[in-house]
């Protein structure tokens, strides 16, 4: 029998840790957690997601970092890479997400809250849907593509600085690629 597991649902993180501890390997909470959000498949495949990290990692005498991780399972990763998001399905996410209309995103207003969210869909829009400064500016209501830039820069810091941020990036994009 194959289960269903979604990254909400904490037994699977509970899981893929008894699962690490009786492999005897040390791995981060941040590690099982990419595990958990990214595969949501069964939890068949959350368990081969997690003895492909810790097998790399023995092979490769690597440190388990997310990055190491994020690369470990590219491959199975890539089929969801393939197509990328469609713009509109990314602003209505980042929008539900933050309790906003899409059309606050894409128009003037520049309160903090709307800012950032902003800022979170230009960063969406360049790793997801694989778009362009300028694509993006002109999705978002016309903008300069240095204002895009400016705000991809600022997300990717702040995501690198904040694990809770990071989640939620994850979390927006998987839920994107899920409808």
């Amino acid at each position: 029998m194959i289960r269903s597991c979604h990254a909400t649902n904490y037994p699977c993180l509970s899981l893929l840790q008894a699962k690490a501890k009786q492999k005897e390997a040390s791995v981060p909470p941040d590690v099982l957690e990419l595990i958990a959000l990214q595969i949501q498949q069964n939890i068949r495949a959350l368990e081969g997601a997690l003895n492909r990290v810790v097998a790399k990692a023995q092979l490769t005498r690597e440190a388990m970092t997310l990055k190491f991780a994020e690369a470990s399972l590219m491959e199975l990763l890539a089929h969801r890479n393939a197509a990328p998001l469609s713009p509109e399905r990314i602003l209505e996410v980042v929008a539900s997400h933050y309790k906003l209309a899409t059309e606050d995103i894409i128009g003037p207003r520049r309160s903090q809250d709307v800012a950032f969210a902003r800022h979170v869909a230009m960063h969406l829009l360049r790793s997801e849907a694989k778009l362009t400064l300028a694509e993006i500016g002109q999705h978002l209501g016309g903008r300069d593509h240095s204002t895009v830039l400016h705000g991809c820069e600022k997300i990717a810091a702040a995501s690198e600085a904040s694990p809770t941020l990071r989640r939620t990036m994850l979390e927006l994009a998987t839920t994107a690629r899920s409808a």
